[in-house]
């Protein structure tokens, strides 16, 4: 399933929680379909990963004709590069997690 957002309300989007509202039901009708792969973008990655979303490897190519740029890019690749920081949130329930859950509920 693939989808697209073009531009929000921001204020409207804080106040009833549009973003993430619209990416539950996302989720939602893929699920119901039964689709078995979302393609959520590359961007808001955090609150995808929330949602059970994976990253998925990404790679960027850069390159400027002028040799000034080019270094200069090369100088701050490091900057505009995509993270490789992984936080991997547990949004669904599983055995292990079940059992954390009822400890701390016990406790």
């Amino acid at each position: 399933m693939f989808f697209f957002f073009g531009g929000m309300n921001y204020t409207l989007r804080d106040k009833y929680q549009s973003y993430n509202n619209n990416l539950l039901g996302i989720v939602t009708e893929a699920f119901n379909d039964k689709y078995h792969k979302i393609d959520f973008g590359q961007t808001a990655e955090i609150a995808k990963t929330r949602f059970g979303g994976e990253r998925s490897e990404r790679r960027m190519f850069m390159y400027h004709k002028n040799i000034v740029i080019l270094k200069l890019l090369r100088l701050c690749r490091n900057l505009i590069t995509y993270s490789k920081e992984n936080n991997k949130h547990h949004v669904f329930k599983t055995e292990k997690n079940v059992s954390k859950l009822s400890a701390i509920q016990n406790y």
